[in-house]
Protein backbone atom coordinates (compact mmCIF):
# COMPACT_ATOMS: atom_id res chain seq x y z
CA UNK A 1 0.00 0.00 0.00
CA UNK A 2 2.77 2.27 0.66
CA UNK A 3 4.80 1.83 -2.07
CA UNK A 4 1.66 2.96 -4.30
CA UNK A 5 1.19 5.95 -2.71
CA UNK A 6 5.09 6.68 -3.44
CA UNK A 7 4.42 5.76 -6.95
CA UNK A 8 1.35 8.00 -6.97
CA UNK A 9 2.92 10.71 -5.68
CA UNK A 10 6.13 10.68 -8.06
CA UNK A 11 3.80 10.61 -10.77
CA UNK A 12 1.83 13.25 -9.54
CA UNK A 13 4.90 15.55 -8.70
CA UNK A 14 6.40 14.27 -11.81
CA UNK A 15 3.18 15.68 -14.03
CA UNK A 16 3.58 18.66 -12.59
CA UNK A 17 6.99 19.68 -13.28
CA UNK A 18 6.62 18.77 -16.79
CA UNK A 19 3.26 20.64 -17.52
CA UNK A 20 4.76 24.12 -15.54
CA UNK A 21 7.82 23.59 -17.68
CA UNK A 22 6.44 23.22 -21.16
CA UNK A 23 3.82 25.92 -19.83
CA UNK A 24 6.47 28.49 -19.24
CA UNK A 25 8.18 27.75 -22.66
CA UNK A 26 4.83 28.90 -24.35
CA UNK A 27 4.00 31.49 -22.64
CA UNK A 28 7.29 32.95 -22.83
CA UNK A 29 7.24 32.36 -26.59
CA UNK A 30 3.79 33.75 -26.80
CA UNK A 31 4.52 36.65 -25.09
CA UNK A 32 7.31 37.49 -27.48
CA UNK A 33 5.33 37.24 -30.49
CA UNK A 34 2.30 38.79 -28.99
CA UNK A 35 0.75 42.32 -30.75
CA UNK A 36 0.11 45.02 -28.64
CA UNK A 37 -4.06 44.97 -30.43
CA UNK A 38 -4.26 41.55 -29.68
CA UNK A 39 -6.65 40.60 -26.30
CA UNK A 40 -6.81 36.97 -25.20
CA UNK A 41 -9.31 35.98 -22.85
CA UNK A 42 -9.64 32.23 -20.94
CA UNK A 43 -13.23 31.08 -19.59
CA UNK A 44 -12.87 28.50 -16.79
CA UNK A 45 -16.64 27.77 -17.27
CA UNK A 46 -18.61 27.35 -20.93
CA UNK A 47 -21.52 29.91 -21.38
CA UNK A 48 -24.80 28.24 -23.12
CA UNK A 49 -25.26 30.73 -25.64
CA UNK A 50 -24.31 34.66 -26.10
CA UNK A 51 -28.54 35.56 -27.39
CA UNK A 52 -28.75 38.51 -24.28
CA UNK A 53 -33.07 37.19 -24.43
CA UNK A 54 -32.22 33.21 -24.01
CA UNK A 55 -29.28 33.36 -21.67
CA UNK A 56 -29.37 32.62 -17.90
CA UNK A 57 -27.71 35.50 -15.57
CA UNK A 58 -24.11 33.95 -15.10
CA UNK A 59 -21.16 35.88 -14.60
CA UNK A 60 -19.79 33.72 -17.59
CA UNK A 61 -22.62 34.45 -20.00
CA UNK A 62 -22.41 38.19 -18.70
CA UNK A 63 -19.17 38.93 -19.32
CA UNK A 64 -19.41 36.73 -23.32
CA UNK A 65 -22.20 38.92 -24.04
CA UNK A 66 -20.68 42.27 -23.15
CA UNK A 67 -18.06 41.24 -25.47
CA UNK A 68 -20.10 40.68 -28.02
CA UNK A 69 -22.69 43.62 -28.10
CA UNK A 70 -21.09 47.07 -26.94
CA UNK A 71 -23.32 49.68 -25.46
CA UNK A 72 -24.46 52.85 -26.76
CA UNK A 73 -22.70 54.86 -23.81
CA UNK A 74 -20.48 54.09 -21.06
CA UNK A 75 -20.67 55.64 -17.72
CA UNK A 76 -16.84 57.76 -18.10
CA UNK A 77 -14.58 59.74 -15.09
CA UNK A 78 -16.93 61.89 -12.86
CA UNK A 79 -20.59 60.07 -13.92
CA UNK A 80 -20.60 61.68 -16.94
CA UNK A 81 -21.58 59.70 -19.98
CA UNK A 82 -19.62 58.62 -22.72
CA UNK A 83 -20.05 57.87 -26.04
CA UNK A 84 -19.49 54.40 -27.38
CA UNK A 85 -21.30 53.42 -30.14
CA UNK A 86 -23.39 56.53 -30.11
CA UNK A 87 -21.76 60.23 -30.38
CA UNK A 88 -25.10 62.04 -29.19
CA UNK A 89 -28.38 61.34 -27.41
CA UNK A 90 -30.69 63.99 -27.57
CA UNK A 91 -35.04 63.79 -26.37
CA UNK A 92 -37.62 66.24 -26.07
CA UNK A 93 -40.19 64.43 -23.89
CA UNK A 94 -37.96 61.42 -22.12
CA UNK A 95 -40.03 58.60 -24.37
CA UNK A 96 -38.63 59.07 -27.56
CA UNK A 97 -34.89 59.74 -28.18
CA UNK A 98 -32.75 60.44 -31.11
CA UNK A 99 -29.40 58.79 -31.27
CA UNK A 100 -26.57 59.79 -33.71
CA UNK A 101 -24.32 56.34 -34.41
CA UNK A 102 -20.73 56.85 -34.52
CA UNK A 103 -19.60 56.50 -37.81
CA UNK A 104 -16.16 54.79 -37.28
Amino acid sequence: MKMKKTCSLVLAAAMTFFSLAGGCQERTAWAAAADDKVVNVAFTDQFTTVNPLDMDWTFINLYATSMSFLPLFLVGEDNAYVGALAEDITTTDNQVFDLTIRED
